[in-house]
């Protein structure tokens, strides 16, 4: 049990690390059937899970003054605060199917 989670967790690192993104897709499913979470807790870790992960990452693009403020963080925080006005009133399991559709689209949809 523990293993698949120290497993995991290498995996959310190699995948930010190497590709920059799609921490989320591996960490929510960890986090649900690994450690046994519900989807909505699950979720809102794995956003600060990663969220955390890239402002180690964004800290050196602050310090080169890679980060393009206004392009990033202001839609950025919008659409967060939008989605979860969104998502309060639908139940755990579709909150994790959507989750679950978003990734597959991300993965096998190039042109989307």
């Amino acid at each position: 049990h523990m293993l698949l989670v120290i497993f995991g967790v290498i995996l959310v690192g190699l995948a930010l690390g190497i590709i920059g993104s799609g921490g989320a897709i591996i960490t929510v499913p960890i986090l649900v059937y690994a450690l046994a979470l519900p989807e909505k807790l699950a979720i809102a870790s794995a956003l600060i899970i990663v969220a955390s992960i890239s402002l180690v990452a964004a800290i050196s693009g602050i310090c080169n003054k890679a980060v393009n403020w206004p392009l990033f963080a202001i839609p950025g925080m919008f659409t967060t605060i939008l989605g979860a006005w969104y998502k309060r009133p639908y139940a755990n399991d579709r909150i994790l199917l959507s989750h679950a559709s978003g990734c597959l689209q991300n993965v096998f949809c190039k042109k989307c």
